[in-house]
């Protein structure tokens, strides 16, 4: 059997243990909400730069329409 002071030192143990399990599944938590937040961050990144891209390429195919000449005249030669 035992007593009033054994039974309070296990639950002393038992919660500094529980402690030391949620101090570290707190660490893992924190750890993997940076891991998932550098993720997001990168993939972001790498779509606005696939943005910019498009856009300069968009703008550089725009600015060549409908020009044929040196003075950026022509495009439409024989037409009235």
């Amino acid at each position: 059997m035992t007593t009033l002071y054994q039974r309070k030192c296990w639950k002393e143990k038992q919660a500094r243990e529980d402690a030391k399990a949620l101090a570290v599944l707190e660490e893992q938590a924190r750890t993997e909400l940076e891991r998932r937040q550098n993720q997001a961050a990168t993939q972001i990144q790498r779509v606005m730069k696939e943005y910019v891209l498009r856009q300069i390429a968009n703008k550089s195919k725009k600015g060549k329409k409908g020009k044929g000449g040196a003075k950026g005249k022509g495009g439409k030669k024989g037409k009235k």
